[in-house]
């Protein structure tokens, strides 16, 4: 009796030390598996992260580069008159192209009126907003549109002018008149350019008529 016990208890730890021996096998089958696979797989995940983050940059990469254009390469981020300081960057274009021939001038306001518009579009959705206070290129743009008069018409350009056609665009872009107020709301980046070029052809009325009357010189 106490043999068949023996027997029978002799065959149960047998067959527990076989299975946890096939278990251990499983296991050891299993870890060396995924250490043959892990390298691959680790490389292939790390190839796949790589080329989704380059698709990323290349997708954003127009938007970024429209943001800085759109912001004057920061300038309108100032937290304070961004417009005013986007107007005060226009300057130094309207200097280079003075003594410029007339049609010179006048692809130059073409130029950057359309290059403007997609620009504009881009930053503004980037900012998901219609016309962001930080997007200030319309306001560098329309400068030379101020300053047409003196550009083409042979009207001095001294820094009493350049105060004149400054002060004259500033306040016909706050005040917005017909129909700068009416147009500016074009979608998107037709709109954002648009309504400050209304404002650059008052602006530009406006300092002909002081040049004329004051005699600024």
């Amino acid at each position: 009796m106490r043999q068949e016990r023996a027997g029978l208890l002799q065959s149960r730890i047998n067959l527990f030390d076989e299975t946890r021996h096939k278990q251990r096998l499983i296991v050891l089958n299993a870890v060396n598996a995924d250490r043959c696979q892990s390298p691959k797989n680790l490389s292939e995940q790390i190839r796949h992260a790589c080329e989704t983050k380059l698709d990323n940059r290349r997708k954003e990469l127009p938007t970024s580069i429209a943001k800085v254009v759109a912001t004057g390469a920061g300038i309108g981020f100032i937290p304070f008159a961004p417009g005013t300081f986007g107007s005060l960057l226009g300057l130094p274009i309207v200097f280079f192209l003075n003594d410029a021939p007339p049609l010179l001038v006048a692809v130059s306001i073409l130029m950057l009126f359309l290059v403007g518009i997609p620009a504009c579009t881009l930053a503004a959705r980037k900012m998901q907003a219609k016309d962001p206070g930080s997007i200030v290129f319309d306001e560098i743009a329309a400068m030379p549109i101020a300053f047409f008069p003196v550009l083409c018409l042979g009207l001095p350009l001294s820094v009493w002018t350049a105060v004149a056609g400054f002060l004259w665009f500033r306040l016909f872009d706050i005040v917005k008149p017909w129909p700068a107020h009416a147009l500016e709301k074009l979608p998107e980046g037709l709109g954002i350019m648009i309504d400050d070029t209304v404002a650059g052809i008052y602006a530009g009325a406006a300092l002909w008529l002081t040049i004329d009357v004051l005699g600024i010189t």
